[in-house]
This record gives structure tokens, sequence and C-alpha cells, in this order.
């Protein structure tokens, strides 16, 4: 039984940048090593020190800093294939960082 989050995480949907966030590296892999970069895609691929699955590793950059998310490689994809011919950055997602925080009950203060 593996004690990473791999399994859980690669059920998930990751079509923008925010889904890719919310199961960054340290939350999911454990032991990653990196395996392979495409330095022209800014991708990455990473595999779990635990279990063994490849994932996509990739950049957001605002401009003042830079946001890290991973993401897994396609099922049923060489890895080393994908990142030379497929490989691409999730989309950014407007309804990111930058949108209304969600409500926050008041205090009774």
């Amino acid at each position: 039984m593996h004690t990473c989050g791999c399994e859980a995480a690669a059920q998930r949907s990751y079509t923008t940048v925010k889904d890719g966030i919310a199961w960054g590296r340290d939350k999911v892999l454990r032991d990653a090593v990196e395996i392979a970069r495409s330095e022209k895609k800014w991708v990455f691929l990473i595999r779990c020190g635990e279990c063994g699955r490849v994932w996509a590793e990739s950049c957001w950059s605002s401009g003042h800093a830079d946001i890290y998310y991973i993401f897994p490689v396609p099922a049923g994809e060489d890895p080393l294939d994908w990142l030379e011919k497929r490989a691409h950055e999730l989309e950014w997602d407007s309804a990111g960082p930058r949108a209304e925080p969600p409500p926050r009950p008041e205090s009774r203060v």
C-alpha cells in the first residue's frame, strides 16, 4: 500500500492551472525525482518515489511570482514521447487567485 496521494489525485480533472495548484508536488508525491524536462515548453516530468507514477510539472508566471503545479501525464501515453510532441501548460483560470475570496462568516466580537 502506497502512502503517496497519486492514486487519489490522478482521479481528478486537470484543465486549468488552479486544478494543478490544489495538488502540488508536496501534497501528492513522495521523494519526487525529475526524469526529463523541456525548457522550451516549461514542462518537467517527475516520478513519484513511492509508487512510480509520472507527473508533469509546469510553471505559470505572473511576472512577480512563479506558481508551480503538477498534473498527470495522460493515461496510455509514453511520458517522454508526450513531453516531446504533445505536452503543454494548462490554461490559466481567470477565477484563480485574482477572483473574489469566498465569503466568510461574520465574526462575533
